[in-house]
């Protein structure tokens, strides 16, 4: 499975997802390629004509997100530019989870274990 975002700086969503998926991008002209945890996600920066002929443009879907097991570093999140729509904090299921827009507007659900889970 593959997901796909289009940012409208390459340079900036490096700096963002390279401390969001702890892994460092692959970049290539047009194009930064993550695999997280066996799922491929791409962020592209598109010419107009691109975006014209594709439909698409910089900016988040409305209503979307994606889910990631996180174990990081929370603060460097925010100091890469993430902002929290819903704090970290328990769940009745024993879990952490919170809502972090990053730079560009796309919404993440982050969970971790709970200490008191493991």
């Amino acid at each position: 499975m593959r997901a796909f975002f289009v940012v409208p700086d390459l340079a900036r969503a490096r700096a963002f997802y390279d401390v969001l998926f702890q892994v460092p991008g692959q970049l290539k002209p047009g194009r930064l390629a993550y695999l997280v945890e066996g799922f491929k996600l791409d962020f592209y920066v598109l010419t107009p004509e691109q975006s014209a002929e594709f439909q698409l443009k910089p900016g988040p879907a409305q209503g979307c997100g994606l889910c990631l097991a996180y174990a990081g570093d929370l603060p460097a999140l925010e100091q890469a530019g993430g902002c929290w729509l819903r704090p970290m904090g328990l769940t009745e299921w024993g879990a952490q989870v919170g809502h972090l827009q990053d730079p560009f507007g796309f919404r993440w659900e982050l969970c971790r274990e709970s200490e008191k889970t493991l």
